[in-house]
């Protein structure tokens, strides 16, 4: 009904696979449901904070740290609340963000208050339960709520930051790029 194999809608069940909206709108439809129900961002408890528990989430980037002979070729003012960033997925690089880039992040309490749709951003995902695992991604905002993939290689879930399913924790610049 939705036009995937089936092995491709069963690794999608398993969360081996994430959902993009594209391929949402067209399972939403198939099952006469809303988008956002077929995302899984409507029920409290929903299916993300399982995914986080069951480890389903890596790190997509690290605080930069120069090393021996590692120097950026820019750096932002003193005083400004803008810190370097190693990507390390391929999470958003349809918008450019690229893994192995240093990028800077605007991390002012200003800037991810006022993050605008399509912005990439840095986020942290807090899994609650005995480990309590801590994990930073970069996904691309879609206004109202949610962080989404925007690669032609990862598919991860998408996250309701209304829900308290990730936080922001600053904006990736697109006149920041180090080495």
């Amino acid at each position: 009904m939705v036009g995937l194999h089936h092995s491709h809608v069963q690794r999608i069940e398993n969360w081996k696979r994430g959902l993009s909206v594209p391929v949402a709108e067209r399972f939403a439809k198939a099952l006469n449901k809303r988008i956002e129900e077929v995302l899984g961002v409507t029920s409290p408890g929903n299916a993300t904070t399982k995914y986080v528990m069951l480890g389903g989430f890596n790190e997509d980037a690290e605080p930069y740290v120069e090393g021996p002979g590692q120097r950026l070729r820019v750096m932002p003012r003193k005083g400004e609340n803008i810190d370097p960033w190693r990507i390390k997925s391929e999470a958003c690089t349809r918008a450019g963000v690229k893994a192995g880039q240093v990028r800077f992040v605007d991390i002012s309490a200003e800037a991810v208050e006022n993050v605008k749709a399509l912005q990439c951003v840095i986020a942290q995902i807090y899994g609650s339960g005995p480990e309590g695992r801590t994990v930073t991604i970069v996904r691309q905002f879609v206004p109202p709520s949610l962080l989404i993939t925007n690669s032609d290689t990862v598919s991860e879930m998408p996250l309701d930051i209304d829900k308290g399913e990730a936080y922001i924790k600053g904006i990736i610049l697109d006149d920041f790029t180090g080495a």
